[in-house]
């Protein structure tokens, strides 16, 4: 990464994506490949998270996981701790694929239909990531390397004082709702209760799905059918999530909220 991070962060490199992006149609993934090639979603109950702050200021923000259900579904005899199945979270070595599913004339699939066909691709390409991700040769598992995660706990600070912390559960949408919740209060002045309320989206480029909350409609309405005629294929329906967030209001008391 240290080799990357410099362009990473380049105005130089900003302004070159930047040049790919256009605003009436989307590509397919490979279309955006950048320092390396990445080869071309369900339910998730082994996540937690907690928001925490006390009145001087000290906050935590903690996720702890098992990363699916019941982990690796092995319990330890001696101690009652039921073991992770963080393995998952390492790439699996597999020949290269694109993720595109079957032609559907435009129509919007079904989440559970995308799950099916994302899992029997994952399966014939051996690549094993329960949430849709890609294999990677830089996740691959080697003795004392850490797997790929999403966990986003995050703190914020303001003036140099507590602002805000949050996190979540739910896989690989952790980050992009984290993002826009934190958004929605910062830019958008929204209390913490309305800003984890209003519907989310979450596009992790692989697979191609652009999945959304269904209340998306009620402040949107002309994107039902935008993203269809630009490539992309929509599913109104997003995976479990929890969000916690705890937020200092101005006059230095605090107001939590979790969903």
């Amino acid at each position: 990464m240290t080799t990357f991070i410099p362009t990473m962060i380049s105005k130089d490199h900003a302004a070159e994506l930047r040049q790919r992006v256009v605003d009436d149609e989307t590509f397919p993934p490979e279309y955006y490949y950048d320092l390396v090639e990445v080869p071309t979603v369900t339910e998730d109950h082994g996540t937690s998270h907690l928001s925490t702050a006390d009145k001087g200021g000290m906050a935590v923000a903690l996720t702890s996981t098992i990363n699916l259900s019941f982990g690796a579904k092995f319990m330890s005899p001696s101690t009652g701790v039921i073991l992770n199945n963080e393995m998952d979270d390492f790439s699996t070595p597999g020949r290269k694929y694109i993720l595109i599913p079957p032609s559907n004339n435009g129509a919007v699939y079904s989440l559970s239909e995308l799950i099916t066909f994302t899992f029997t691709m994952s399966c014939f390409a051996g690549q094993s990531n329960y949430f849709g991700y890609p294999p990677s040769e830089a996740n691959f598992p080697y003795p004392g390397s850490r797997p790929l995660s999403s966990m986003t706990p995050t703190i914020v600070s303001k003036d140099g004082a507590f602002y805000a912390a949050i996190g979540a559960s739910g896989g690989s949408i952790i980050p992009t709702a984290t993002i826009q919740s934190l958004l929605n209060v910062i830019d958008y002045n929204e209390n913490v209760y309305d800003a984890i309320q209003r519907p989310r989206m979450h596009d992790q480029w692989v697979p191609s799905l652009l999945q959304c909350e269904p209340g998306v409609y009620s402040f949107l309405p002309s994107f039902v059918s935008y993203p269809s005629k630009r490539n992309n294929f929509v599913s109104w329906e997003l995976q479990d999530l929890r969000l916690l967030v705890v937020r200092r209001l101005p006059q230095g008391t605090r107001k939590h909220c979790n969903l």
